[in-house]
């Protein structure tokens, strides 16, 4: 008598269907996820604001958006909606470049996972100096 199996072979790859490399066919995850921008409402948790000038702090402001600060980000792949507290919803245009999110004439660095949303920049916003931002969300 003769016995013989046959092992199947396991797929393994991302298989979360929010990630950018998501595979449809895979069985096991294999931890490769890897999260973008585009497509979600990033709801905006906490804002840092700061301007130091020579050492001296001229201007700090920490906690959830407050008036004029952005409410939530929706990035589709021809706009950016910018919902303000305050303020109706605008498009403005962007690009990604890299670990950059170009918005207008700003940058962000940026970092995301699953769910959370890091925006790291300096904008001028018509002020005499620059203000440090960190924006955080969620989606």
């Amino acid at each position: 008598m003769l016995f013989t199996s046959c092992k199947k072979e396991i797929i393994e790859g991302c298989t979360d269907p929010i990630a950018i490399n998501y595979n449809s066919e895979a069985e096991e995850d294999d931890g490769s996820c890897t999260f973008g921008l585009i497509g979600d409402v990033w709801l905006v948790d906490y804002i840092e604001k700061s301007a130091i000038v020579n050492s001296d702090t001229l201007y700090f402001s920490s906690g959830p958006p407050g008036f004029g600060d952005p409410a939530s980000l929706h990035i589709t792949n021809n706009n950016l909606y910018t919902t303000i507290n305050g303020f109706p919803a605008d498009t403005n245009d962007w690009y990604i470049n890299g670990d950059s999110l170009y918005i207008e004439s700003e940058v962000f660095k940026f970092m995301v996972t699953k769910n959370e949303l890091e925006l790291k920049g300096s904008f001028e916003g018509g002020m005499v100096f620059p203000i440090d931002i960190t924006i955080n969300a969620t989606r």
